[in-house]
């Protein structure tokens, strides 16, 4: 069985730090992040302007990666569940479980899928090209936590400055988002773990999916957007028992 990991908007496999791993111990599965186009080691490329490009991209990784016919549990987050979503539907013969961290959809009003508080931040991070102030930005999007923020600012400029995320990328990457309308709900079981505290995405917008795809809600109560960042413990808690597709 492989569990694959989608990051979010802008981000990348290194931004899951030692999450991934923690995964394989504790769960027993082989853990594959993949990277959109314009991130990760796909940044010197264009990134499209749709999730359905994206996933096609991702699929040609998949064939590269793991072996046809195996198995897989999809964990997206943020715009990584937009993600895991359209690739479920893809890939829907061997798509076991889905698992969305923080999701949001054209299910629920622009301004709960990125709250007020977050726009001009975001405006800031396209204007600017000082790694340390965007990276500290974000960081106070989605994550609750000071110590978690102090100890991720360094590896996270790192990570920008070893694979950049060109500004023409991230706003492709908004359109995609901004544009993605899940056309049907995906066969495999689905669960949605939501932060009550997210102040990037209203927790509203997890409540509106999960009713729509008739799936469990789980909800952690003080952790920011970045849920994995905050309390990896608590994530991996929930994905132990995450029903599986026969």
């Amino acid at each position: 069985m492989h569990w694959i990991f989608l990051r979010g908007l802008g981000r990348e496999a290194g931004h899951w730090g030692d999450f991934i791993s923690r995964c394989e111990a504790r769960l027993g599965c082989t853990g594959v992040s993949l990277d959109f186009p314009g991130a990760g080691e796909f940044y010197r490329e264009r990134s499209p302007t749709s999730v359905a490009g994206i996933v096609l991209h991702l699929r040609q990784q998949l064939r590269e990666r793991v072996a046809p016919g195996e198995p897989l549990v999809l964990v997206g987050l943020s715009m990584g569940a937009m993600a895991a979503l359209e690739l479920a539907l893809a890939e829907s013969e061997r798509v076991k479980a889905l698992v969305l961290i923080n999701p949001s959809s054209r299910l629920n009003r622009f301004y709960q899928r990125l709250r007020w508080r977050s726009f001009m931040p975001v405006v800031k991070n396209l204007l600017d090209s000082n790694t340390l102030r965007c990276e500290r930005r974000i960081l106070r999007m989605v994550s609750n936590d000071e110590q978690v923020r102090r100890k991720l600012l360094a590896p996270w400029c790192e990570i920008q400055q070893a694979r950049p995320v060109a500004k023409k990328n991230l706003i492709a990457q908004l359109r995609a988002a901004s544009g993605y309308r899940l056309s049907q709900a995906p066969a495999a079981p689905t669960r949605i773990l939501y932060s009550r505290r997210d102040r990037m995405v209203d927790r509203q917008c997890s409540q509106t999916l999960a009713a729509y795809l008739s799936c469990e809600a789980r909800a952690h109560e003080d952790a920011g957007h970045d849920l994995p960042a905050d309390d990896a413990e608590w994530v991996i808690e929930q994905l132990k028992d995450v029903p599986l597709a026969q």
